[in-house]
């Protein structure tokens, strides 16, 4: 049975990233190398992975972006990041109905309720790395969670559907909402 997963800021071919986020790779085939290892061990070809942003930087000498569409399975839906070329078209963001919440994707986190054009159940993001895996946001008396689909904060792999539910679950049992 088909899986759905998410998934940000793999930077494939960005090696100044790997002291960016402190990442614990020696060189930038290593991080390569571990990262798609990871996708493959999880992710089949009948599956889905939303991708939100940051998925490759394209480079002389190295391997071109289509060359890793091809190496990693899965239908992968792409949204832009702010370090993915040009020619790697994607959304800016979506809304979806999944697990009984309405969730909306995109890469960079929408703080204080921009972009949002209605008040979904939860928001996945990336683009914040290692910074913080989960936090809420509020609106005027609404608060809304956020999860980080970034590699950094999932052992360098994509969360699947179900992992991304009990995280949500975790927050409101927490507490916080």
């Amino acid at each position: 049975m088909a899986e759905i997963y998410f998934s940000s800021d793999t930077h494939f071919n960005h090696d100044n990233i790997r002291h960016y986020c402190n990442r614990p790779f020696n060189s930038i085939t290593h991080m390569n190398t571990v990262i798609a290892y990871e996708w493959n061990k999880i992710v089949n070809e009948d599956d889905t992975i939303y991708f939100l942003g940051d998925f490759c930087f394209e480079k002389k000498g190295l391997d071109t972006i289509q060359d890793y569409i091809n190496f990693l399975p899965g239908h992968i839906v792409f949204f832009k990041g702010n370090h993915d070329p040009s020619k790697l078209k994607g959304l800016d963001s979506a809304n979806i109905k999944l697990g009984g919440l309405n969730i909306f994707m995109t890469h960079i986190p929408p703080e204080n309720g921009i972009n949002l054009l209605f008040f979904p159940d939860l928001i996945l993001c990336g683009h914040v790395h290692e910074k913080w895996k989960s936090k809420i946001i509020t609106i005027g008396t609404i608060s809304i969670p956020m999860i980080n689909v970034g590699v950094d904060q999932w052992n360098f792999r994509p969360v699947n559907i179900k992992t991304i539910l009990k995280e949500y679950r975790k927050i409101k049992n927490n507490g916080i909402l």
